[in-house]
Formats: C-alpha cells, structure tokens, sequence
C-alpha cells in the first residue's frame, strides 16, 4: 500500500511503524513511500518531523481486509442421501445455494452444513461470501448414484455345483440372492459368497440390495450342463446271432466292439443291431461311450452267446 503524507519539510521527516509486524517500507524518509507485508486487520504508522525546537509527529491507520476466499472440499461421488460439506471461509457471513440439482440444507449461513435427501444424479451447490472489497463463490459438485453390483459374466458351468459371489461397490451394504428361474438351492442367500447347486440347463440368480428408500439389484445366468452318463445296459446271454443294443446316455453316443468277433451295424445309433460272426465260449465285450460339452463317459457290456446246434445224432446202418 502507498502512503500520503503531507510534508512541510520532507527532507527533515521518517515513517516510523506504530504496530508491530515485518513491515517493509520503500522509503522511509518518502513521505509517499510503499509498506507491504500488511496482514489482515489495523496497522498503525507514524510520521515524525523533527526540528530544531521539537519532534511532531501524525499517525494514520490503516485496515487491510483481504478479498473473500473460501475453500471447499473436493467433488465427490456419493451413495447415501446424506452428506455433511464444511466450508472454510475468511468471513462470517456466506450463504449457501443450489446452482444444479436438490437437497436440503440444516442451515443456509452455516458453513459446517448437513445436506439431506440429496438427489440422483450431478448435485451442484455454492457458498457465497462478501466484504468491503467484493463478493466470491465457489461450487461443489456432489454425484449421488446407485452403487454398483458385479455378479460376474454369465456361464456356463459343468455339474451342479458352483458359487455365487456377489461383488458390491459400497462394501457397507448388504444384501440377498434369491433364484427367478430354475430350481436352483442356495446355501447362504445373505452371503455375498456362497455355494449353489444348479438345476439341469438355465438358471438366473438375482442379487438384490435395499438402500435407504431405494432398491437395487443385478442378475447372473448360469447355465448348467449334466456331466456325461452311459450306461450300456445289463449283462445278458444270447441264444442267437443277431441281438440288439440298448445303450443310453446324455451326450453323443458311440459303440466299440473290446473283444469278439461281432458286427455292430451302426455305431452310432444307441439301439443299434449286433451280429455274432463266429461260434465262441468267451462272451462278446462292448463299450458305449458318450460325449457331451463337459467330457466323456464311457460303460461296458458282456455279451455271452449259447449258440446251441440240432444234434440228429451219428450216421447209422442197419439190415432189415
């Protein structure tokens, strides 16, 4: 700041500081000298003249009031509809107001304030301050969104046994899985981890969280595939060449001839005939295999033929 004082006999003058701080003057004997590092609030200076019957001297005072500031948090993302905000100002008299968005405030001149039932969505609010020397504001920007729940990706699983994991943004919330398709039974339907076993084919597990006044949920298909089964049928004897098959599984099926001289028809067909080719006291061995997305499995079958012959007994002569 730039003093101005009114010298008779300049040259005989001296600024001379009354408060006490760092002060830093451009030019003492200057009776329009320059003084800086004033802080906030009064300072006092006193100018001397000094003759040859006496010092006189003058004081002026000066207030220095720094323009309105204000520091507010950061911008943040919110869950809850509650939220308190402090403002840290250099003045007393600031005012809160809604530029974008709602909320209730527990105080508009306060700058410690309780926001309530914030709205969804971006949620801008200013606090305004003024003085001698001018007016300032500055803007806080408060995102409410739902916080979000990760079930995982859908898939496919091999069995009837697998595990849900619910993954939560707001790690204070909890919530409750519950099955809207299939005939799935959940262990522990409060866990955000727990084991489930599957239905045969499709099945969609909700995960649903309550929030305040507000309800949020995600869902998770698992589609479950049986693990392959064969079954080959029961051992049997035979009392003829031709026999046919009855072999069953949950896949595609196959027949192999293990052991004995057998003609299968047709490999594929699970109900597929067999011809026994030569006469053998040993009994015929089959495989059925079945193969679906999750493996293979295979079962045996002992086949025994009795392939008994007319016996007319031996050649005979005889005279008569």
């Amino acid at each position: 700041v730039q003093l101005e004082a009114s010298d008779t006999y300049p040259d005989q003058a001296m600024w001379e500081a009354v408060t006490v701080s760092d002060y830093v003057f451009s030019n003492m004997e200057n009776p329009t000298s320059y003084v800086s590092n004033l802080t906030d609030g009064i300072h006092i200076f006193k100018r001397i003249l000094s003759t040859e019957c006496n010092d006189i001297s003058d004081e002026v005072r000066i207030k220095k009031i720094s323009k309105p500031d204000i520091t507010l948090p950061n911008d943040t993302v919110i869950f809850a509809e509650n939220l308190t905000i402090n403002a840290i100002e250099n003045e007393n008299n600031g005012q809160w107001s809604v530029v974008q968005g709602d909320a209730g405030f527990s105080s508009l001149e306060n700058p410690v304030c309780q926001l309530t039932d914030i709205a969804y969505g971006t949620n801008i609010f200013r606090r305004t301050v003024a003085n001698q020397c001018g007016s300032n504001f500055k803007n806080i920007t408060i995102t409410r969104r739902k916080p979000a729940i990760n079930l995982g990706n859908d898939q496919t699983v091999c069995g009837n046994e697998t595990e849900l994991h619910a993954f939560l943004e707001d790690t204070s919330l909890r919530g409750k899985w519950s099955v809207i398709k299939g005939t799935a039974i959940i262990h522990s339907a409060d866990s955000t981890k727990t084991p489930v076993m599957l239905a045969n084919g499709e099945n969609i597990f909700r995960y649903t969280v309550f929030i305040e006044n507000d309800t949020i949920f995600a869902e998770q298909t698992i589609f479950s595939i049986e693990l392959p089964k064969a079954n080959a049928g029961n051992d049997t004897t035979i009392c003829q060449t031709m026999h046919t098959l009855n072999g069953k599984g949950n896949g595609e099926g196959k027949w192999y001839a293990i052991d004995g001289d057998v003609n299968i028809y047709n490999v594929l067909n699970s109900n597929s005939n067999i011809e026994v080719l030569s006469e053998t006291e040993r009994p015929i061995k089959l495989q059925y295999t079945v193969t679906n997305a999750c493996g293979i499995a295979t079962d045996e079958i002992s086949i025994q033929p009795v392939l008994e012959k007319p016996n007319a007994g031996d050649d005979l002569s005889f005279c008569g």
